[in-house]
């Protein structure tokens, strides 16, 4: 059962409700979009979703999933019902090749979009009646950077004032001593996989895996391959 907050709008007034959330996981499950994958391989093919009243639905799944508030709920996009379904519903509709107007391009987050230059940047500005208030910045301005590499040398340059992708351990020492940089560290769920064929002997013997995952010096990974910022799980 899911709640969702009373007064949450789009960035053209609209407001966000329960039949809005429904039509945008039924979407989903009808066209199988690879990157939601944690939506259509989780809920019920037969009834996904369900409205309880305007602010409240149930999710149905196929099998108990726990990590679902996170993988799934957190990883889907709610788009504006009123624009898409009109949009999606043309035969001749391509979900992937479809390049929207300024007017569609709208959401219910703290920030609007403004304009945009292909290759270049991302403009937005802060939405006055963002459900948890107005943002603090007025204005975000988000440049396209192909790798984190370029975007970790832009940030030294002086010339973006955050990064927030993903950084190697190795390049946090050194940003330390660089001046009129800020560092803020935090945990972050995060797990590297070693996979295993579990078919075959002896992966496939149960206590053999339990034997592994207790032999494995986690704190031993941490210092040695994250130079010790991080917390074993």
């Amino acid at each position: 059962m899911v709640h969702l907050t009373e007064g949450v709008l789009f960035h053209d007034g609209v407001e966000v409700t329960a039949e809005v959330v429904k039509w945008n996981f039924d979407f989903i499950m009808e066209h199988n979009f690879t990157r939601m994958s944690n939506v259509w391989q989780i809920l019920s093919r037969e009834k996904p979703t369900e409205i309880i009243d305007k602010y409240t639905l149930r999710f149905h799944v196929a099998e108990p999933y726990v990590p679902f508030p996170r993988n799934t709920l957190g990883t889907a996009y709610i788009y504006p019902q009123h624009i898409w379904e009109p949009i999606a519903a043309d035969p001749d509709f391509d979900w992937f090749t479809y390049v929207p107007s300024d007017d569609e391009q709208i959401g219910c987050g703290p920030y609007k979009f403004v304009a945009y230059v292909p290759n270049a940047w991302y403009k937005f500005e802060a939405f006055d009646d963002y459900w948890h208030g107005r943002p603090y910045l007025d204005e975000v301005v988000r440049p396209i950077i192909t790798s984190g590499d370029a975007e970790l040398l832009a940030v030294k340059r002086g010339e973006v004032d955050i990064f927030t992708g993903f950084l190697a351990s190795e390049a946090i020492p050194g940003l330390l001593r660089e001046e009129g940089i800020g560092l803020y560290l935090y945990n972050n769920p995060y797990m590297y996989h070693w996979g295993m064929n579990t078919a075959m002997w002896p992966f496939s013997v149960k206590e053999f895996r339990y034997a592994l995952a207790h032999a494995i010096d986690k704190q031993d990974i941490v210092d040695t391959l994250l130079l010790g910022y991080g917390l074993p799980g």
